[in-house]
């Protein structure tokens, strides 16, 4: 129901045409990784590998809307007549995978901090739910953009909290489980890559 929803709100501007991603997409993340100190170092390397990637070479392609732009679970309410989204007063277009990516990492992390053992084991699968909800209402999801975005948005979220005044923000968990989840979705992407590279 959340991918629907989101489907249906990004429906209202999405521009028919797609347009390229580019490398821009990490201009600054990995100087402002550098500036966090020894906090932002595995972040900056990952940045710098994922930036350098030959798939910007290629035609990765993107549709662009109107994004909510703090699209995650804690934003949403379910009534007996369905979900609703609040708090998208900074709505801005952009490309749709940033909403879907924040979404699935915000679950992700919000997951993360209960330590309930179970949930966390179904995230996979409602991750996959979350985003065939939206495919279906909207049209196919490439798999590999949507990896791209999930590194980008967890590192921008790991820079905006990374500070030695972010406990609250970044719960009981340690810098170092951060930095491990980090390593997964880019794993997930040079998985993906590389199986692109392959079909080519």
């Amino acid at each position: 129901a959340a991918g629907q929803w989101l489907a249906h709100f990004h429906e209202f501007s999405i521009n028919a045409e797609p347009s390229a991603v580019t490398r821009g997409l990490f201009d600054g993340v990995e100087t402002e990784a550098i500036a966090l100190g020894r906090r932002g170092r595995r972040i900056a390397h990952i940045v710098w590998h994922l930036a350098q990637s030959d798939v910007f070479e290629g035609s990765l392609l993107q549709r662009t809307a109107g994004l909510h732009c703090d699209f995650k679970p804690a934003n949403l309410i379910a009534t007996p007549s369905g979900i609703f989204a609040i708090d998208f007063q900074s709505s801005k277009p952009a490309g749709v995978y940033f909403d879907l990516a924040h979404f699935l990492n915000a679950a992700t992390i919000d997951a993360a901090k209960t330590w309930r053992l179970a949930l966390n084991l179904r995230m996979p699968s409602l991750g996959r739910a979350f985003v065939s909800g939206y495919a279906s209402a909207i049209g196919p999801i490439d798999p590999l953009v949507l990896a791209m975005y999930r590194v980008y948005d967890l590192s921008r979220y790991m820079l905006q909290h990374g500070g030695t005044n972010s406990a609250r923000i970044m719960g009981t968990i340690k810098w170092w489980v951060w930095e491990r989840l980090l390593e997964a979705r880019f794993r997930e992407f040079q998985s993906l890559r590389r199986e692109r590279a392959d079909l080519r």
